[in-house]
């Protein structure tokens, strides 16, 4: 894309209707919610991610899924703000941390984008802790028509026992609106200098394979965090046009919601999703 085209798209883009970031204050869960929850997670992990069950079942259907974890909790609240994109991170929480940019292309086997899917998300905060007393860091959106979707966010944090640290990531299960794929889970990866090695101390790979098609594609802005990489990520290229179109977009809706920070970082991600087969679409 030449530059006559990219300041084209910024002024197509900045006389679009206006769209502004929410300080929302995240819902409180239910004791009624987190008790089902807690049910339902221990089928999971019992059930359909038992580690024997998994190996058998699961380990050649889609290189790319992951174990759901405990952290899920139902009901999450919708938290689109415009076709293709979702604020999981209120502006408070945004001003307390890094912000930063997911964007997703979720395609079928032969590259072809799947439109309309809708993502589950669940994170931790850039400290590494889930809340579960309410929907902070929680929500749901849907993709636009050739299946992208832009998240923002902040950068989900390093926890667990030490020397079985799990990188930082985000939790995502995704469902096409036609009924066409298979349901994937998956967890999206942020690795210090997109390095995958991040991953080999992960307690998960207990349960297993270390998912290294799951790292995230990231890269940071040094202009926007006093000249510091973030995670020693390469810096944004100025030539990756349609990426910097979207930090400009964002940017813009942050400086308009009085949000003094900038994204620091972010990264991109392709899913794949598996087209249901043979009988009732098993």
């Amino acid at each position: 894309m030449s530059t006559t085209c990219y300041l084209a798209n910024m002024l197509t883009t900045s006389l679009s209707p206006t769209v502004k970031l929410s300080d929302f204050v995240p819902q409180p869960t239910s004791l009624a919610t987190l008790l089902f929850s807690i049910l339902r997670t221990a089928f999971i992990m019992l059930v359909a991610e038992n580690p024997i069950l998994w190996m058998i079942q699961q380990r050649w259907l889609n290189p790319q899924l992951d174990m759901e974890g405990p952290f899920y909790v139902v009901g999450s609240p919708n938290r689109q703000i415009a076709d293709g994109k979702a604020q999981i991170a209120s502006i408070s929480e945004l001003k307390e941390s890094t912000p930063f940019l997911f964007t997703f292309s979720v395609k079928d086997p032969k590259g072809d984008p799947i439109p309309n899917v809708r993502f589950q998300w669940w994170q931790a905060n850039s400290g590494g802790s889930y809340y579960h007393a309410s929907y902070k860091l929680r929500g749901h959106f849907t993709t636009d028509a050739e299946g992208n979707a832009e998240v923002m966010t902040v950068r989900p944090g390093v926890y667990g026992p030490e020397g079985h640290k799990r990188a930082g990531h985000a939790h995502i299960t995704m469902k096409d609106s036609a009924g066409n794929f298979k349901t994937l889970t998956t967890q999206a990866y942020v690795c210090t200098a997109n390095n995958p090695s991040d991953l080999h101390p992960d307690i998960v790979n207990y349960l297993r394979s270390p998912r290294f098609s799951n790292v995230v594609r990231a890269w940071s802005i040094p202009s926007a965090s006093n000249g510091q990489p973030l995670l020693d990520l390469p810096e944004l290229s100025e030539e990756d046009y349609d990426t910097m179109k979207k930090v400009d977009w964002w940017n813009t809706r942050l400086a308009e919601s009085g949000c003094k920070m900038q994204i620091v970082g972010g990264g991109h991600m392709t899913y794949s999703m598996t087209p249901r087969t043979g009988f009732f679409g098993f």
